[in-house]
């Protein structure tokens, strides 16, 4: 050695044995074939169990009533409509008045997915434990003809369940979409709540 230099030896465990990873594969074949097979069957049961959703939009335009016929500014007031009163239409349309006029016009409590006997899949029994269930009011007193019986209530949790309404940024357009199992019930569901 000339001048102080040293030749250092390369560490052997930074290196990859291309022998021990065949070795390792070649050891454990059965189990890595197992746990293949064990999440293939898996995914394939879940499949099986889980049934498509399908969701139909419809959009409100609220039409702000800035266009003025002549000589109608003394007969009819401008109707304005600032963010509040949007916002307002948007809980209005997810109000149990007007949820309950839909489960009527569209006879709900008869429906399989949105009636009162509606079997929940397994996915959504699994995920109905974690979710926070809405409460539904009724505003009859309970024994008067105006009470609203529970099949009729259940639709309709099962309806606001399925139901998103949304204000499209600051626009005056609202957006009313239902979730079900078939695409034109959703579409139609859409189209009763619009």
């Amino acid at each position: 050695m000339m001048g102080g230099e040293s030749t250092a030896p390369v560490a052997q465990s930074d290196a990859i044995d291309l022998r021990q990873v065949q070795d390792f594969f070649w050891r454990r074949w059965k189990l890595i074939l197992m746990t293949a097979a064990v999440v293939t069957m898996v995914t394939y049961i879940v499949l099986l169990a889980v049934t498509p959703r399908y969701t139909a939009t419809a959009q409100v335009l609220l039409d702000p009533g800035n266009q003025k016929l002549l000589g109608a500014a003394n007969l009819i007031p401008e109707l304005s409509l600032d963010s509040s009163n949007v916002d307002s239409q948007v809980s209005l349309i997810r109000s149990t008045n007007l949820l309950r006029r839909v489960v009527d016009a569209t006879k709900l409590t008869e429906d399989s997915e949105f009636g009162a006997s509606a079997n929940p899949g397994l996915l959504s029994l699994l995920t109905s434990w974690f979710r926070k269930r809405p409460e539904i009011e009724s505003n009859a007193v309970p024994g008067t003809s105006d009470a609203v019986p529970s099949d009729v209530l259940s639709a309709i949790g099962h309806l606001r369940n399925a139901l998103e309404v949304t204000r499209l940024q600051r626009t005056y357009v609202i957006g009313i979409a239902v979730t079900s199992q078939d695409r034109a019930k959703a579409a139609r569901l859409a189209n009763a709540v619009a």
